[in-house]
């Protein structure tokens, strides 16, 4: 099941990234750790600071 459809706040692309490191056919799959990292690169991610407010970060 795709990220985004248990969680509708998970950015299209880390669901794409996710979902491609997941696929059944292995040459679906990022080749590599490397492959995997250029994926994320540019997701933007929300969590919380100590204080329960959200916060958004770009990986880099």
């Amino acid at each position: 099941m795709p990220p985004r459809q248990l969680r509708g706040d998970v950015p299209p692309e880390l669901d794409a990234a996710i979902m491609a490191a997941l696929a059944k056919e292995p040459s679906a799959r990022p080749r590599s750790a490397t492959a995997f990292r250029a994926a994320m690169t540019g997701v933007v991610v929300c969590s919380a600071d100590e204080g329960g407010r959200a916060k958004r970060t770009r990986q880099r």
